[in-house]
């Protein structure tokens, strides 16, 4: 064992055969491995890129589809509208008429600061009412179904004359508040 270590042109050999191992071989072993995990990646890459092309007219259709429903659901609960006292008026005289056709009186009509949201706004609409208790419940529930949609916001009422002995519901005066959204038309159709 002694021989071995005093010959030096053998240990010289195994010291510049462990360098190379260590400072060439090793590194592009590395080097290797990472073009391979990147070739792997990109495979994976490709393989989702060609999966998305093969079912693009699927996605575009579906997306035609969305955007339909979309629209149609728009209609359910916005007004699109550029006037804001055309909107107002609108909406007023519908809810004000459908109170009168069920025998409530209307006596005072105040519009609220709107509210700004993104493409749309929310505007509340406060009316004070006074009749019967009966006739306000049947007002409101063809209220809310009045498309597009009007959504009972608020309510502070008084009841009065209401008898549990005579099975009558009393009459009713107070403030109503009903909420409505306007969306903008230069939103709705630069889409």
């Amino acid at each position: 064992m002694r021989e071995l270590l005093n010959n030096k042109p053998l240990m010289l050999g195994v010291i510049l055969f462990l360098a190379a191992i260590k400072f060439a071989v090793a590194p592009l072993l590395e080097w290797q491995e990472s073009k391979v995990a990147s070739i792997a990646k990109l495979q994976e890459r490709l393989l989702k890129t060609e999966r998305l092309l093969l079912n693009q007219d699927k996605m575009l259709s579906t997306i035609g589809t969305i955007e339909q429903e979309v629209i149609e659901y728009d209609a359910l609960l916005f007004t699109t509208s550029d006037d804001e006292v055309q909107f107002r008026l609108g909406h007023q005289e519908a809810i004000e008429e459908l109170f009168v056709k069920h025998g409530l009186s209307v006596s005072r009509t105040s519009w609220l600061t709107p509210v700004q949201k993104s493409g749309y706004e929310e505007q509340m609409m406060e009316m004070t009412v006074t009749g019967s208790f009966k006739q306000l419940m049947k007002g409101l529930l063809v209220a809310e179904s009045l498309k597009p949609k009007v959504a009972l916001a608020n309510y502070t009422l008084n009841v009065s004359r209401m008898r549990a002995s005579s099975m009558r519901l009393g009459r009713v005066s107070g403030k109503i508040t009903f909420a409505v959204w306007r969306k903008y038309k230069e939103e709705n159709t630069s889409e």
